[in-house]
């Protein structure tokens, strides 16, 4: 059993701009020293500009850091949800007693597991609805970055060093992306299953039992954060079907099929 309250401040802590930002920047210092690798094998060639080329390194670079310490800032964000909900979906959460108040009124008892394990995912939801969205900033700056490269805008080099930190940063966001939906998922599946056991074992002349069993089926239904699939979204849904066209249309359909 974890007191709500005091867990909820540690993530404050754990969250905080400045711890945050502590990890973004060491995460990003690791990812530079593993990636210069690559630019060591596969060399920058020549940029296409006039003028002292250590000054257009230099702007090129530091842009670069900030996509970088900006890709690790929501990876970072994705990964302290991510504990958050496990950790609230492993153990039994005891709410602040001004909330069960609200309780008594709506169900006439202060305090039972099917409650708590409804205002568990409500707070999951509402958490991960807030959270989901950051990926989209590094991913638009991303297909900036690649589209930039095209022989359509300048002759800038592209060696494979440059093509391979891309497709890494893109799979970081992706990994990170789709653990916290996992753990969302993961979160439902243990309070669908606390509340089947309590439903089996309680008689139906129970008090509040059919309020638990409208629990139960707004559990299992819940579209909204990471419970809600990318196909669902109405941003993902645009850009497929303004980008493909009926194609777009098709992957949608297979997306929605495929339940992702």
């Amino acid at each position: 059993m974890i007191v709500i309250a005091r867990f909820w401040g540690e993530h404050c802590v754990c969250g905080s701009f400045g711890a945050r930002m502590l990890r973004a920047m060491l995460a990003t210092w690791v990812y530079v020293v593993v990636t210069s690798v690559l630019f060591v094998i596969w060399p920058m060639e020549g940029m296409p500009v006039r003028g002292a080329s250590m000054w257009w390194m230099l702007s090129w670079l530091i842009p670069s850091l900030t996509f970088q310490v900006l890709v690790f800032w929501v990876v970072d964000a994705n990964l302290l949800l991510t504990r958050f909900i496990r950790h609230l979906s492993e153990h039994h959460a005891i709410w602040p007693g001004t909330l069960q108040m609200e309780h008594k009124k709506t169900f006439g008892m202060l305090r039972h597991p099917c409650i708590d394990e409804w205002v568990d995912l409500q707070l999951i939801a509402k958490r991960t609805s807030a959270v989901n969205r950051l990926i989209y900033a590094p991913t638009v700056v991303l297909l900036i970055l690649l589209a930039s490269r095209s022989s359509l805008f300048d002759n800038w080099p592209t060696p494979p060093s440059l093509i391979i930190s891309y497709l890494l940063t893109a799979l970081v966001l992706l990994v990170s992306a789709l653990s916290l939906r996992r753990a969302a998922e993961k979160a439902r599946t243990i309070a669908l299953q606390r509340l089947d056991a309590y439903l089996l074992q309680t008689p139906e002349t129970t008090p509040c039992y059919a309020k638990f069993k409208m629990i139960r089926e707004r559990v299992a239904t819940f579209n909204t954060g990471s419970f809600s699939r990318y196909s669902e979204d109405p941003l993902i849904r645009a850009l497929l079907l303004s980008l493909t066209g009926i194609g777009g249309s098709a992957i949608v359909d297979a997306l929605n099929y495929a339940k992702f």
